[in-house]
């Protein structure tokens, strides 16, 4: 048995030693211009959702109640449903109150169970507040109903709009995609420079290797496992360190505005690890945070601020492939100016003004370069 372990260790060694063939590199990836078209379809492809789907969604906002709750609540006179409105008021402060104490929310120290699920209840009326909702609604409401409406209107600060909810989620995809792209760039750049996995890639013993096809099927694994690795345990500062290193480029310049770009990532991850709602890493991380904000506040993402994000990310990401392709295939050059005019010329006739000034400014620096040192502009 040791033997074979031995034999196991050493076979491993070798084929991570042995560099593949020609033949192989750059055969292994999809292409920088594959990459690209999954990108940018993939953005398209979540605009025009937001742009199908918003229209039906902000109307469910308005359906939150049932038509005889609505019909109790539009029969109020003036003075009765200002009452209403103040008791929501009061409803908003208990929940921040509440959320503030339970500290940043970011789910690092899952602690603290008995106040998040006082939280989740939402505001409980006090007799007090009973007698106002009965002074408003009158005794003859029926009690069911008016059960529903003291409940729906405390929750109203604690339970976002549905527009919130697919406003967060299409962020949260666009994130997604833009971190595909940047996984694609470093699979790419391992296909065409093997040399760049480094000592870092995993050895195969000889079982393992025995399951695969080729020692090109083995490189491919290894290469899938390393951008699995690289994108869970970094962030967009890792990524973005990682690509200067790689190209020589100093790419933060390649954003429409770095820090709305990077708020973008760090909206995201509120969305997705403390319900929307601002934290105190949030702030923190954040470079220029609005100063109205308090921890356990819903952080808003209107339609105007996806719109904002997708614009940034669009023009960061096109313009990191566009910058790896020409410095990785120097004979591709022409090829990777091609689909930069293309892509700003698609996002001209979609009105995408910010992303075709920085898209064009870029071209035109590319081209000036090339034509004066033959080389790719080291920033945006």
């Amino acid at each position: 048995m040791g033997d074979q372990g031995q034999s196991s260790n050493a076979m491993g060694s070798e084929q991570s030693d042995q560099q593949p063939s020609e033949d192989s590199v750059g055969t292994r990836t999809p292409s920088f211009v594959a990459a690209g078209h999954q990108f940018w379809d993939t953005l398209d492809a979540l605009r025009e959702l937001h742009r199908s789907m918003s229209p039906t969604v902000a109307e469910l906002d308005t359906k939150r109640f049932t038509w005889e709750e609505l019909v109790a609540v539009q029969g109020l006179t003036a003075e009765k449903q200002a009452k209403l409105a103040k008791f929501a008021k009061k409803a908003e402060e208990h929940r921040n109150k509440k959320t503030s104490r339970n500290g940043d929310g970011d789910h690092e120290d899952p602690g603290t169970p008995t106040d998040r699920s006082s939280v989740s209840r939402g505001y409980e009326p006090t007799d007090e507040d009973k007698e106002i909702l009965e002074d408003i609604f009158g005794s003859d409401v029926e009690r069911a109903a008016l059960a529903r409406i003291a409940f729906k209107v405390s929750q109203l600060g604690l339970i976002p709009g549905r527009k919130w909810f697919l406003n967060g989620a299409l962020l949260t995809m666009v994130i997604g995609a833009f971190e595909v792209l940047i996984g694609s760039i470093r699979a790419r750049r391992h296909d065409l420079h093997p040399e760049s996995l480094g000592r870092n890639v995993k050895k195969f013993s000889l079982a393992e290797l025995r399951e695969y096809g080729s020692l090109a099927d083995a490189e491919s694994d290894a290469i899938r496992r390393d951008v699995e690795d690289f994108l869970h345990a970094s962030n967009l500062d890792g990524w973005i360190e990682w690509y200067d290193a790689e190209t020589g480029l100093s790419c933060r310049g390649y954003a429409i505005d770095f820090e709305t770009l990077d708020e973008a990532f760090q909206r995201r991850n509120v969305i997705v690890h403390n319900a929307g709602r601002v934290s105190k890493r949030y702030l923190v991380e954040t470079a220029e945070p609005a100063s109205d904000l308090k921890v356990g506040e819903l952080l808003p993402v209107s339609d105007d601020y996806l719109r904002r994000a997708l614009d940034e990310l669009d023009a960061f990401g096109t313009l990191l492939l566009i910058g790896a392709f020409s410095k990785w295939e120097p004979d591709e050059d022409e090829t990777a100016r091609y689909w930069l005019l293309d892509h700003a010329y698609e996002s001209m006739l979609a009105g995408r003004w910010r992303v075709v000034r920085k898209l064009a400014s870029y071209g035109k620096r590319l081209r000036e370069n090339n034509e004066n040192t033959g080389r790719v502009p080291t920033s945006g």
